[in-house]
């Protein structure tokens, strides 16, 4: 990607850096739904592939409650993020 974007680090805080529990909850994936337009169920973790997800973190309460990554990103790999910045941006501006 950075062959054809321009691209840059973002690097993590490094004082009040702020620090996740983990209560990882398995039940996630045995969530079992019906996307909009379809008419079979999947499980969560069914749509994982079926939506091409790189990786997922998902947080409750202040803790890490599902972590996963797929195909070539790895924890603390980069990735391009491009338009879901703005998602990230509001859900930070909504919390505090």
């Amino acid at each position: 990607m950075r062959q054809f974007l321009p691209t840059t680090n973002v690097q993590a805080a490094q004082i009040n850096r702020y620090s996740f529990e983990t209560e990882f909850d398995e039940a996630v994936e045995k969530v079992v739904f019906t996307p909009w337009e379809c008419k079979e169920s999947m499980t969560w973790e069914e749509s994982l592939s079926q939506n091409y997800t790189d990786g997922i973190l998902i947080l409750h309460k202040g803790k890490i409650i599902y972590e996963k990554y797929f195909r070539a990103l790895k924890q603390n790999g980069v990735h391009a993020a491009m338009s879901v910045s703005k998602t990230f941006a509001g859900t930070l501006g909504s919390y505090w």
